[in-house]
C-alpha cells in the first residue's frame, strides 16, 4: 500500500477555511451580529421575507457541510458515492447564488459610495472560494482519479 501524498498548501487552504467558514457561521447565528439583526428587521416587515433568511441559513448549512469534501479532498480520503457528493455540489452552487440577501444589501449600498472598493471587495469574496469549488468539483465528479494519484 503506497502512502498518499497531502499538499501542504491544501492543508493550509483546509484551516484558513475552517476558520472563515466559522467565523461566518457564528456571524449568522449570533443574536449580537449585523448579519442577524438585519435578517431580524427584515422578517419583522413582513413574513415573505422569511424566505431571504431562509436561503442564507441553507447557504450556511451547506458551506458547514462542503467542509467534509473539502477535508476528504485534501487527505484523499473516499467517503459515500460520488452520486450523494454530485447532488450536495449542485445545491451547494443553488444556495451559493441565492443564499447572499445580505451581502448583496452590503455590497449594493458599498458600490453606491465606492465602485472601485465595492468591485475589489467583491472579487476577493469571490477569489477565495474558487479553490474550494475546485476540490469539491473534483472530488465529486472524478473521484477516483483524484484519489489514486
Amino acid at each position: 500500500m503506497k502512502k498518499k501524498k497531502v499538499s501542504i498548501l491544501w492543508r493550509m487552504y483546509l484551516a484558513i477555511t475552517i476558520f472563515i467558514v466559522f467565523k461566518e457561521s457564528v456571524e449568522f447565528f449570533s443574536p449580537c451580529s449585523t448579519k442577524n439583526l438585519f435578517f431580524s428587521i427584515l422578517t419583522s416587515f413582513d413574513f415573505s421575507f422569511f424566505l431571504l433568511y431562509y436561503l442564507s441559513f441553507m447557504q450556511i448549512m451547506f458551506t458547514l457541510i462542503h467542509c467534509i469534501p473539502l477535508a476528504l479532498y485534501t487527505y484523499r480520503i473516499k467517503l459515500f458515492s460520488s452520486s450523494l457528493w454530485r447532488g450536495l455540489f449542485a445545491l451547494k452552487i443553488i444556495f451559493d447564488i441565492t443564499g447572499h440577501g445580505y451581502e448583496l444589501n452590503y455590497f449594493n449600498s458599498l458600490y453606491n459610495q465606492d465602485p472601485t472598493i465595492a468591485l475589489t471587495m467583491l472579487a476577493v469574496s469571490i477569489i477565495k472560494y474558487i479553490p474550494w469549488y475546485i476540490a469539491c468539483y473534483e472530488y465529486a465528479f472524478k473521484n477516483e482519479k483524484i484519489l489514486d494519484n
